[in-house]
């Protein structure tokens, strides 16, 4: 079990010293209880089990089953064992044990509410059981699916998920399995404002729990009753479920869960009117939490906390704690607790006086109520399903009704044959009639039956153009926020700290003017003019790159003699590679000009980009050799450095934007991530190809192609 994390209680007043380190110590004491705390026997069991095991299958499976234990008590370690389990599979080719590895550490990230990462394992669980066709991993897999996307409001994709899973656990008699998917089925429904099909499928959930007699299904499942009936204004019934789950969460040790309830808990006394007592509940709440390191849990606790400071008039409190829910939502991409932080904060700004703040947060809010319309939009799909499935019951009856006269009909003419043979010749003649017009009512039946089959299938391509459109939408507001937020990081840290640097260099200048000699202020001054100029290097890329997406950077496009030209750059760079004394070496490999079509400019700004990255990585008293190489059709210039070279998972990033790689520059020179982006585009926008061939520790060769403009001339002309 890790420690709880102190950084979330560094937002009381530290000029209230005594307070601060009263707090300080209680606070080391609870953690010093949370570690005393023994783990589930199960778990003791199969740790100690563990040590005696060689690294084969068997050492595996235990890791799996010692890692599915830990789901809810402690994220971290279950990551820790899910993560052993993976790289020992992979090892001995175990591909079942790294199936249910690979799902253990789905689970452990989407606790911590890691959802991107999370997903990622989870759907490479989910086709690895495809293919080995193992169905109960593979139901395990797609519940684990159902949930993440649940948590990121993708409701659709998240009930096909379910309903897939719960096939497949009734399929095997899998009850405990069935609990688990029919609650989560549950939680679906209230989500989308849906109760009293939650509650239909809760109380399902609830009678296998008891049935099989499983305390954490028990214990989540009356959480989620006692929540809906919360929505549904019935508050004594809402505590009432919340305690008895509190109770069994508590008694086994299910810390995640307790933490859940106990913020639920305060949430409905808040709504009674008990606030005090609501924030005895929420700190609780927050303690638990990170007893377990459950990110989610955190931001729900630090927001009930600052919402009860709020309603007790305690706004200073309130702002503290609704900033740190914030921070910690912002984080994970939990949306409802950004709005209620945000909502939550600028109350509390506002009792302060403190309104540009205020506003700051109710921007946020009010951006978060926009974003409800996406929500909204899923809740129509939704409900353009049910009625679909309706119609399609409907007509379903109708074809049975039909059905049925068809046969009364059909038994009524056997009689009437009877008769007509009995009574003579001239009823023959009526039953002829009375057949013709059933033959015709069957065929106007027919028809009006094909008629609403149609029409269903109209409907229902309808709804999947429908669900189209909204994913597509969906993936492009997804794609637009995350480069928001990469352009938002890249604003806040590389243009914070120069900035803060440019404005420390001015105040020293002004305060100490007099105390400082000419060399010193002059030495002062360079510092803000380099500083000024690396920003100017990160907002010209910003401004590149968005030019260049945006399809506003024009090509002059000309007929050039490209080794003349690396070599300029090479001369020009020759003076900032001999700061860190390394030696450029040009070799030009043509026995005559070659030629190509590019604009001068653009290509001069990829070589010197890459030049300067080559410089940039390699150490003190290296070599970075350039060199331009001919071929019959095309022309490569090739940049090689003898720096830390590259892994495969920078290999993968390395030419996209705002790239962080785990090779750093060696002099602390600054990188913004985007110079190879922008080469990429700019070469690609030439009719060239940039690559990289690099093995980690040997350096790394950037090879830029072009074509030779002769080699062109001769295709174009045969």
């Amino acid at each position: 079990m890790k420690c709880i994390n102190i950084q979330y209680f560094q937002y009381f007043p530290h000029d209230n010293y005594p307070r601060y380190i009263v707090w300080s110590v209680l606070w080391s004491f609870v953690c010093t209880i949370a570690l005393a705390q023994p783990q589930p026997r199960a778990a003791d069991s199969l740790k100690s089990l563990l040590h005696r095991l060689p690294s084969d299958s068997s050492r595996i499976n235990i890791l799996n089953q010692l890692a599915f234990e830990l789901r809810g008590i402690s994220p971290l370690e279950r990551e820790r064992y899910a993560g052993e389990a993976i790289t020992l599979s992979q090892k001995v080719n175990y591909q079942q044990g790294l199936a249910q590895a690979l799902t253990n550490m789905g689970g452990a990230l989407w606790e911590q509410g890691r959802y991107a990462a999370a997903l990622s394992y989870q759907e490479r669980a989910a086709m690895l059981n495809d293919s080995l066709h193992d169905a109960p991993n593979m139901a395990f897999s797609l519940n684990s699916l159902g949930l993440i996307y649940s948590d990121q409001g993708n409701y659709s994709r998240a009930l096909e998920n379910f309903l897939r899973a719960l096939k497949i656990r009734e399929e095997k008699g899998d009850k405990r399995g069935q609990q688990i998917t029919i609650g989560n089925i549950g939680m679906v429904y209230q989500q989308q404002g849906d109760l009293a099909t939650a509650q239909e499928y809760y109380f399902k959930s609830l009678s296998l729990a008891e049935e099989i007699n499983d305390k954490r299904g028990m214990s989540i499942t009356l959480t989620n009753i006692g929540w809906a009936y919360f929505q549904q204004g019935q508050h004594d019934l809402a505590l009432e479920y919340s305690i008895r789950a509190l109770a069994i969460s508590e008694a086994i040790g299910y810390n995640s869960s307790s933490a859940f309830v106990l913020n639920k808990i305060g949430l409905i006394l808040a709504k009674q009117g008990k606030v005090r007592e609501a924030l005895q509940y929420q700190e609780r709440s927050l303690q638990t939490a990170l007893q377990t390191n459950n990110s989610k849990m955190i931001a729900y606790s630090l927001h009930g906390i600052a919402s009860a400071y709020q309603s007790l008039g305690r706004s200073r409190e309130a702002l503290l704690y609704a900033q740190r829910a914030l921070d910690t939502a912002q984080n994970l991409g939990l949306a409802i607790i950004i709005k209620d932080a945000a909502e939550t904060l600028a109350m509390a700004n506002t009792s302060q006086g403190r309104y540009k703040e205020a506003f700051g947060a109710y921007q946020i809010f009010k951006q978060m109520s926009d974003s409800a319309q996406n929500l909204e939009s899923r809740k129509r799909i939704a409900t353009l399903e049910a009625n679909y499935k309706l119609r399609q019951q409907e007509a379903e009856n109708e074809r049975l009704q039909a059905l049925n006269t068809l046969q009364r009909a059909e038994a009524q003419e056997q009689r009437i044959v009877i008769v007509a043979v009995l009574i003579g010749l001239g009823l023959v003649v009526i039953l002829a009639i009375v057949l013709a017009r059933a033959n015709s009512n069957r065929k106007r039946d027919n028809t009006e039956l094909y008629r609403q089959q149609a029409l269903l299938e109209e409907q229902a391509r309808e709804i999947e153009v429908a669900n189209a459109q909204l994913q597509e939408q969906n993936l492009a507001l997804q794609e637009l926020n995350h480069e928001k937020n990469e352009f938002l990081g890249i604003a806040a840290h590389d243009l914070k700290n120069p900035l803060a640097s440019i404005i420390l260099s001015a105040q020293l200048l002004r305060r100490k003017e007099t105390q400082l000699t000419p060399e010193k202020r002059l030495e002062r001054l360079e510092i803000v003019e380099q500083i000024a100029e690396r920003m100017e290097e990160i907002i010209t890329n910003l401004l590149n790159v968005n030019a260049i997406e945006s399809g506003g950077v024009n090509l002059n496009v000309e007929e050039i003699e490209i080794a003349s030209d690396v070599q300029r750059v090479v001369e020009e760079y020759r003076e900032v590679a001999a700061k860190k004394h390394i030696t450029l070496h040009y070799t030009n490999m043509a026995a005559h000009d070659i030629h190509i079509q590019a604009d001068k400019g653009r290509l001069h700004e990829v070589l010197e980009n890459l030049l300067s990255n080559a410089v940039k990585y390699s150490p003190f008293d290296a070599n970075v050799r350039i060199c331009v190489e001919p071929s019959n059709s095309k022309v490569r210039v090739m940049i090689a450095d003898e720096g830390p070279g590259l892994s495969i998972a920078d290999k993968e990033i390395l030419f996209g934007k705002f790239a962080r790689l785990s090779a750093k520059p060696t002099a602390g020179e600054h990188s913004t991530g985007l110079g190879l982006s922008i080469v990429k585009k700019l070469v690609e926008m030439m009719q060239g190809k940039v690559w990289c061939e690099s093995e980690l520790g040997k350096g790394a060769t950037f090879i830029v192609e072009f074509p030779r403009l002769e080699a062109a001339s001769e295709h174009t002309n045969p």
